[in-house]
């Protein structure tokens, strides 16, 4: 027994090296130089214009960054569903209204324990890969199910062309859920 208890405990140590491993490399890669370079466009556009919503871009864009380089491994759906509403409203000062995210969760899960930078992964995901304009806004479900689990789902209308990816923001996350 004692054989078994010392591999079991070996191998949860890998799982969580693994885990931390994925996560140190998804903050790392979060927010690369296109995020800056949108966000810094974005922002002097506003200044001088719109003052009063260039400083409030200026505070989400920093909750967005304070989030995402928080060591913590494990947070909360509430915390998580607040940095996904920063994120976003840096995201619909550039669409505006061709962006829509709702929220769909039930109280009893807002507590619960989720992996961090998931759901914004997802949304930029669908950001990404999808059209957003006047003639095809894209709208994003973020909601809970009777059986402790979460979706985010979104009308599927391709862009023509998107920068290959390679689908690796994808597999790290499934990989961290393993």
């Amino acid at each position: 027994h004692k054989g078994r208890r010392e591999q079991t405990m070996n191998a949860n140590r890998e799982r969580i090296e693994e885990n931390n491993r994925h996560h140190s490399e998804a903050r790392k890669n979060r927010h690369g130089p296109q995020f800056l370079y949108n966000s810094r466009n974005t922002l002097d556009g506003l200044i001088g214009i719109d003052d009063e919503e260039a400083h409030e871009y200026v505070e989400n864009l920093a909750s967005v960054f304070r989030y995402s380089l928080n060591n913590r491994h494990g947070r909360t759906l509430n915390e998580e569903v607040g940095f996904v509403e920063s994120y976003t409203s840096l995201l619909k000062i550039r669409y505006g209204d061709n962006l829509d995210v709702r929220y769909d969760i039930e109280e009893r899960y807002r507590l619960y324990d989720i992996l961090p930078v998931s759901l914004q992964l997802l949304v930029e995901n669908a950001v990404k890969h999808n059209v957003i304009s006047n003639k095809s806004p894209l709208s994003i479900r973020i909601g809970t199910t009777p059986h402790e689990s979460i979706i985010v789902s979104n009308r599927i209308n391709p862009k023509s062309s998107v920068p290959d990816g390679g689908g690796v923001g994808l597999a790290n996350l499934a990989d961290r859920y393993s």
